[in-house]
């Protein structure tokens, strides 16, 4: 969606030399993404993936989010790492922001069906069995309390869904409280259509981890399902919902308590993405492009809120 900072060939050399990548070939913007600055890199020994974070606090994430990101490999899991240089450093620091150096993935994003959903609610709940004893440091970063940070920053206030997103409570919790006793461990935040690779219609991979953290993993389940059984538009698309629920509790089934928890934190999953949609609206977009609508969201949780729409889901 865009590229705010612009990363040019004389930049990147200084920092190229700290890593045993070669010689760089090719660099190009990468025009999907809403909040960091992305660039294709091709050099002699491969393709490679440039990021700037354009938020202080996914860049913070550089601090644990690598090693994890080893775990997960080393487990099997086939996820986006980054590069470390030369003196085994994640992380630089140009043009007065965090950049990094990750793996470029094979595989493509290709519009939800009922298969693809299906093994993509498997292989989450693949990463949350993996991911529960791990010890990392901090929230994810939509967390309820960081979330209520964001939502300070929001100036379109007069905007009419800003009431509506004021109005649900489910968010409005301390992190601890927003967890309601449940299993937690680390959680990926954003494992949206756009984050899952597929090659031959076969999951190849998962990216974009900047918002990870601990949470409730049936929260990480909830904000998937908004994106996977929802379409763009935000219509209920119940097959497609249906395959990825089925998917996650084939491999990790959740209890009575976490099934009963869901609507709430479907409702809160949606107050996040409504959140951050209202704040980008804010934000200066390159080439013409405009921010995702937040009304698709909106639509999400309006039909959330009602009891004869929850009973139709596939708890």
């Amino acid at each position: 969606m865009a590229v705010y900072t612009q990363l040019t060939p004389t930049d990147l050399a200084p920092l190229l030399q700290r890593y045993a990548l070669g010689e760089a070939l090719d660099l190009s913007p990468i025009a999907e993404g809403t909040t960091n600055s992305n660039y294709m890199l091709t050099t002699k020994s491969g393709r490679y993936v440039c990021t700037l974070f354009e938020q202080p606090e996914e860049a913070a994430q550089m601090s644990w989010l690598p090693e994890y990101l080893n775990h997960l490999k080393k487990q099997g899991l086939s996820v986006v790492t980054v590069v470390a240089d030369t003196q085994g450093s994640y992380s630089q620091f140009t043009l007065q922001k965090t950049f990094i150096i990750s793996h470029c993935l094979r595989g493509a994003v290709l519009e939800p069906s009922a298969n693809t959903a299906h093994h993509a609610g498997r292989t989450l709940a693949q990463m949350h069995l993996l991911s529960a004893q791990y010890p990392c440091p901090v929230a994810q970063a939509w967390a309820p309390e960081s979330l209520a940070g964001f939502i300070k920053k929001i100036r379109t206030k007069s905007h009419p869904l800003y009431a509506e997103l004021m109005a649900e409570t489910c968010w409005q919790k301390t992190n601890k409280a927003a967890r309601l006793g449940l299993p937690e461990g680390v959680v990926h935040a954003d494992y949206f259509p756009d984050n899952v690779l597929f090659e031959n219609k076969t999951l190849s991979g998962i990216i974009d981890f900047y918002k990870a953290g601990i949470d409730a993993l049936a929260y990480d389940l909830a904000m998937a399902l908004t994106a996977w059984g929802f379409a763009p538009s935000g219509a209920y698309l119940p097959q497609i919902f249906a395959a990825f629920y089925g998917g996650y509790q084939s491999v990790r089934p959740l209890s009575a308590k976490e099934v009963a928890a869901l609507p709430e934190l479907l409702r809160r999953a949606c107050c996040v993405i409504l959140a951050m949609r209202l704040l980008s609206l804010e934000r200066i977009q390159k080439k013409g492009e405009g921010p995702r609508p937040p009304e698709a969201y909106a639509k999400r949780l309006a039909f959330l809120k009602d009891p004869k729409n929850i009973e139709k889901l596939a708890f």
